[in-house]
């Protein structure tokens, strides 16, 4: 500090205090390095003579140290080390932006592939395999709840490439309807993550089943349609995971596109229904009226009847 602050006084006052102390102790490396910095002091003070003593000094007390083939070993072992630091980073890095890609590869196909899929459970069949390939998780599945959140059932779901069988549950058997967890799952509509699910559940049925399943770490997303949460997509992980702000951030975003995805399927349900109810609404109407018609001659009753079916025989 003396030194960089040009007070070079100080600084050979501390440095010639250290080499008496280094000298002592028969610290060799030390001594050659103070040596080292009382030359660069004196050049700077223009005392040359001294600089050069201490300079030869620094030599002689180096060299027999470190050889020349040990440095060059040691500069190689470090080309080495830094070369693999850098391998290293660079494969971390990798493995960062390819899971990345697989998280905006599965949005994509949220977004763009499954709107055009309005079949609920085939759907979650591909989601909850999404889950298994861009999380890694080792169980997916997904929770169809009842109108008034009480029941449940596992519609779609997977262990590894086993497909698990549908199940129904009445959620207060699980996990009591007022805790935190289910709160914010079923009233706050927020992505939930748990990193260590067998101590989070303590003592409970659930902590047990977890277990058994080999499940350590939990990932819930809540998919909100018509402003209710009606389904909750579960991924369990083999191992205790440190959940990233990117793991959050993902998961929020892919339960919003599937609440939207499942918003256009039930609108375009209720649509179709819709459409069926009017169409045999404007039938039962004609009907009528062909019927009403008739009644001013009764020789051709059933006459528009009889025509409608040869009309449709002959198309």
């Amino acid at each position: 500090i003396e030194e960089k602050k040009k007070n070079y006084e100080g600084a050979i006052l501390y440095f010639n205090k250290s080499l008496e102390k280094a000298n002592a102790q028969h610290v060799e490396q030390v001594v050659y390095e103070l040596h080292d910095r009382l030359a660069a002091v004196y050049e700077n003070l223009g005392q040359i003579d001294l600089a050069f003593a201490h300079l030869k000094k620094y030599r002689e007390i180096r060299e027999p140290l470190f050889k020349v083939e040990s440095l060059d070993r040691m500069r190689g072992l470090r080309t080495v080390h830094e070369t693999k630091q850098a391998m290293e980073e660079a494969r971390r890095n990798a493995e960062v932006v390819t899971q990345r890609n697989h998280e905006i590869d599965l949005l994509k196909r949220t977004l763009v592939f499954m709107p055009s899929i309005s079949d609920r459970r085939e759907i979650l069949d591909i989601v909850c395999m999404e889950l298994l390939s861009v999380l890694h998780s080792t169980v997916s599945f997904a929770a169809v709840l009842s109108d008034d959140q009480n029941q449940a059932v596992i519609e779609a779901g997977f262990r590894g490439n086993k497909k698990i069988d549908l199940i129904d549950f009445s959620i207060g058997d699980v996990i009591a309807r007022d805790a935190p967890l289910v709160m914010h799952l079923l009233d706050e509509q927020q992505v939930e993550a748990i990193r260590d699910a067998v101590s989070y559940f303590g003592g409970a049925d659930l902590a047990v089943i977890l277990k058994n399943l080999g499940v350590a770490s939990l990932l819930f997303l809540p998919v909100v349609i018509q402003k209710r949460t009606a389904i909750i997509l579960v991924a369990g992980f083999d191992a205790v995971r440190e959940f990233t702000n990117a793991d959050i951030n993902l998961a929020t975003a892919l339960a919003a596109s599937l609440s939207q995805i499942f918003e256009n399927a039930q609108l375009y349900r209720d649509l179709l229904s819709t459409h069926e109810t009017l169409s045999k609404a404007y039938d039962a109407t004609i009907e009528g009226w062909a019927s009403i018609l008739e009644l001013h001659d009764l020789e051709t009753e059933g006459h528009s009847r009889r025509v409608t079916e040869l009309t449709v025989k002959l198309a």
